[in-house]
């Protein structure tokens, strides 16, 4: 084991620092929605997501990895800490008509992140202190999200199994790539990219983190594309490939897609993104198929009243599709992750809270490809969906 930093008793620490950039708003509070905090918890979520995604035998390592509340499982077998003192958080307020013109134009996948102008009271008036006053918080684009992971030592003459670092790594990595952090980021908000990271305290794992290449910063999304492809196949030959969809994963059917055009700003490219998602819901003959892209969903047609679509044995079916920007060089671009996920057998129909249907939940996969066949017929560049 290589030399480093050591801890009290003169073990060495094995140290992962990293630094992420915000690349879009990231709307992640605490107890007070106003107020943006960056909490350990959100981080290690996210990580644990990550990991489950490509490891198809997360059950084997979950619980030791990232810790568990049921008796005797015990804490993570790493610690995340921290360095929030240099991030700038915003509040979103009426008189911040830039952002706020922003979302509005994002409002297809911003829902409820735009302020709203407060319930009446009765005509005439507002409720005090509404989301128009005060705003929501959130942490600003182009700055940097840093914090540490120190993997606890091991028993006396042992050492941290291999795959510790392998899933540690593997979830850094694909978090910093295609994922995000916070409110919507399935919808684009929260985009992170790994900017840089440093390993100390084990040469072994130190050669792993080397073998996966940081796409952020190519001077082209081909250059991005091809680093983040070098970087999956590596992480993928760790673990092996997912053959079953019992939570979000990673396997071979995944699409992986880039808009063609760059933009000049992180809401011109989610923008495009939004059309492009919204222009596949809304043609006629994907009209039924949308609730594939997550669950519950309201339809309502003109003059009519709502319909909600609910998942039947299922609380609620998270989207399959993320949404990303990614900088290469000095433009942005939308990118899109389609991953497999599992799906009800059944769908439900409720109107004014009373069932009026259930019916077979729609073929999924098929949707999907479908939708991968739509991004090529605008331009996306990318693999998968066949």
């Amino acid at each position: 084991m290589s030399g480093g930093r050591k801890n009290r008793g003169g073990e060495v620490v094995e140290l992962l620092e990293v630094t992420y950039r915000i690349q879009t708003p990231l709307f992640l509070g605490g107890v007070d929605p106003h107020q943006a905090e960056m909490r350990v918890p959100s981080i290690k979520g996210a990580l644990r997501f990550w990991y489950r995604a490509v490891d198809p035998a997360y059950t084997r390592m979950e619980e030791d990895l990232f810790g568990s509340a049921q008796a005797g499982k015990g804490q993570s077998r790493f610690l995340i800490r921290m360095e929030t003192s240099s991030l700038k958080s915003d509040v979103i307020r009426k008189k911040d008509k830039q952002m706020l013109e922003k979302l509005k134009k994002l409002s297809y996948l911003s829902f409820f992140l735009t302020p709203h102008s407060g319930k009446k009271k009765k005509k005439g008036s507002r409720t005090p202190n509404s989301e128009e006053e005060q705003g929501r918080g959130y942490l600003a684009p182009k700055q940097d999200l840093k914090f540490s992971i120190v993997l606890r030592p091991p028993v006396k003459g042992e050492e941290n199994p291999p795959e510790a670092w392998h899933s540690v790594l593997a979830s850094v990595w694909l978090l910093g790539h295609i994922g995000g952090l916070g409110s919507r980021s399935r919808r684009g908000f929260g985009t992170v990219a790994l900017k840089s990271w440093k390993l100390t305290g084990n040469d072994q794992a130190d050669q792993w983190l080397r073998e996966l290449p940081i796409a952020h910063g190519a001077e082209s999304m081909e250059k991005w594309y091809q680093r983040w492809l070098e970087g999956l196949s590596r992480i993928q030959s760790w673990f092996g490939d997912v053959s079953k969809a019992d939570h979000t994963v990673i396997d071979r059917q995944a699409s992986f897609f880039y808009g063609a055009q760059g933009y000049g700003c992180w809401d011109q490219a989610l923008f495009e993104a939004a059309k492009d998602l919204k222009y596949f819901r809304k043609e006629p003959s994907h009209s039924c198929d949308r609730i594939a892209l997550g669950l519950p969903m309201i339809s309502q047609k003109r003059h009519e009243p709502e319909i909600e679509y609910k998942p039947i044995d299922f609380e609620r079916v998270a989207s399959p599709v993320w949404i990303r920007v990614v900088q290469a060089g000095d433009k942005f671009y939308p990118v899109f992750a389609i991953l497999s996920a599992p799906y009800p057998s059944q769908v439900e129909t409720k109107r004014e809270g009373k069932r009026i249907g259930k019916f077979p939940a729609p073929d999924v996969s098929l949707i999907l490809r479908q939708f991968a066949d739509h991004l090529r017929q605008r331009q996306y560049q990318g693999e998968g969906g066949q």
